[in-house]
């Protein structure tokens, strides 16, 4: 299991950003989803958008914020990664 506390934890309140089309995002939040029976992936929040990515850590999809209906969050800590 993907663990995302070590791999996102340090970019929650921090400078570290995603760039997203020449803008950098900060990250908001992250966790898991589900089927409804087993953990299917992961989702990162940044300021605007929610990308989801397999357990296999590949980028599946990306959907403006405003777009994404609410998901309770399993950790609240949260690609392309930038120091």
């Amino acid at each position: 299991m993907i663990n995302l506390e070590e791999k996102y934890g340090s970019y929650i309140g921090s400078s570290k950003t995603f760039k997203i089309d020449g803008v950098r995002e900060p990250v908001t939040g992250y966790g898991y989803h589900c089927d409804g029976s087993d953990i299917k992936g992961y989702w990162v929040n940044t300021r605007n958008y929610k990308l989801f990515y397999n357990l296999n850590e590949q980028f599946i999809k990306m959907v403006p914020l405003n777009d994404v209906e609410y998901t309770e969050p399993i950790s609240k800590a949260p690609s392309i990664v930038e120091d």
